[in-house]
């Protein structure tokens, strides 16, 4: 499902309320749970509606050493505490590159967490757990991106596009491993 449907979400922007429903329908079927169905669809929304732009970018379109001026993207997680956070461990001027692979874990983890807490409501930590390791999935996916740049999966191809496949696999693995873990 994730694997077109992220793809699908990164070219049109409507294909991100898509996802919510289906998440919220899934959750429903497995949970019985009108409440928590569509608290974790709307999560879905609210976890994706922040910027990546930049360190998706510079991951999925850059050989570390050869990424872009960091003040080119000063602003990007600096509302969020994303910024501040990635900025502890590198300094964006000094380490573009390694900034980009924290930032974007933090914002992966931002991205799933909405999605995953009305979950732990009924499956305890393992919804969090799922969501962390899908935080922490985000940039392997975008650097894997780039390693594989070259490939051609229909129309699509590039970094960027190949990362949003990437990710979505990576998506629907933690979709079925969530559901068996649930329902089992």
């Amino acid at each position: 499902m994730f694997t077109i449907l992220n793809r699908l979400r990164g070219t049109w922007s409507w294909c991100s309320k898509v996802i919510g429903m289906l998440i919220a329908i899934a959750v429903h079927l497995v949970s019985d749970n009108y409440y928590v169905s569509i608290a974790s669809g709307l999560g879905y929304l609210l976890g994706e509606s922040m910027g990546w732009g930049a360190w998706v970018g510079t991951l999925s379109c850059y050989a570390k050493g050869r990424e872009p001026n960091s003040t080119k993207y000063d602003d990007e997680g600096k509302s969020n505490g994303i910024y501040w956070l990635a900025s502890k461990l590198y300094d964006p001027i000094k380490d573009w590159y390694n900034f980009c692979i924290i930032a974007l874990a933090v914002r992966g983890v931002y991205w799933w967490i909405p999605v995953a807490l009305p979950l732990a409501y009924l499956y305890g930590i393992t919804p969090i757990l799922i969501a962390l390791v899908l935080g922490l999935l985000f940039p392997l996916a975008a650097i894997l991106g780039y390693r594989y740049r070259n490939i051609k999966i229909g129309k699509w191809t590039g970094g960027w596009e190949i990362q949003e496949l990437i990710y979505g696999a990576m998506q629907d693995i933690a979709l079925v491993i969530g559901v068996l873990i649930w329902v089992g």
